[in-house]
């Protein structure tokens, strides 16, 4: 089943855009080494989180203990349908200004859930709480400066916000999409594949039982069903949390289990 790529934030106000202020400098003219970032104020008061629409796994963190400003780098679990081509691709991210004490709970390697709120804007090198993010496909060349003097993490191909993502509008409230035209999620691949937790019922559920034991019957998943998960996550070297996700649906599916 296919996987859309979703605007991960829950309110969408894009205050400076790609070609805006100190942004525009990021990438004219110097196209080989450039991103196109923007900035998201999401409530405009408060710090609100990143709150990821599909699974991400870190693959860098910048800015702990040195002079560089915090930031982070991560990627698709798996690979997405974005608006700017029909091939699923690698989505890669990066978020800028959070706070050490957010950025202190997270690891390289660490997988960040499809609802999970794992770090809030900040503004550690800006004047006001804000993400700069900028989205990606592609070899990635490293962070490096460019001939404007601004650092710029360098990749095959730099995305715009609606190049990129699609929107939920189930999920994300727009206040400002600063001119970008972002496109709504096919309404038949809004469902979630692969998120069963203790309590829910089903079909699917029916099949995932039957799967992980024969004399599992009924269609609940229960206490019985999420030890089983547990022992084959642990089993398979992933995280022991009883619930099937994406990752563990993955490596169930390449074992034989079919929806």
């Amino acid at each position: 089943m296919k996987e859309y790529a979703i605007y991960p934030f829950e309110e969408m106000r894009i205050t400076q855009a790609h070609n805006e202020g100190n942004h525009l400098a990021h990438w004219y003219p110097f196209k080989d080494v450039a991103d196109k970032p923007w900035d998201e104020a999401c409530k405009d008061s408060g710090r609100s989180s990143f709150c990821p629409q599909n699974d991400y796994v870190i693959e860098e963190i910048l800015g702990l203990g040195n002079n560089i400003t915090n930031s982070v780098r991560i990627k698709t679990v798996n690979k997405v349908i974005i608006p700017y081509q029909d091939e699923p691709v690698y989505l890669e991210l990066t978020f800028t200004h959070m706070e050490e004490e957010d950025l202190r709970k997270l690891y390289v390697g660490q997988i960040l859930k499809k609802g999970s709120k794992p770090f809030r804007e900040g503004k550690d090198g800006a004047n006001a709480y804000h993400f700069h993010c900028t989205a990606n496909i592609g070899k990635y060349y490293g962070f490096k400066k460019n001939g404007n003097g601004k650092w710029c993490y360098v990749y095959e191909k730099s995305l715009l916000p609606d190049e990129a993502f699609y929107i939920d509008s189930n999920v994300t409230t727009i206040y400002n999409a600063r001119g970008y035209r972002f496109q709504e999620v096919p309404k038949q691949f809004l469902p979630a594949r692969g998120w069963f937790t203790k309590g829910d019922s089903g079909e699917n559920v029916d099949k995932i039982n039957n799967w992980l034991a024969e004399h599992v019957k009924g269609q609940f998943f229960g206490d019985y069903t999420e030890a089983c998960v547990k022992v084959f996550q642990k089993q398979n070297g992933l995280e022991e949390d009883g619930n099937i996700g994406p990752i563990t649906l993955s490596k169930m599916e390449e074992q034989g289990f079919k929806e």
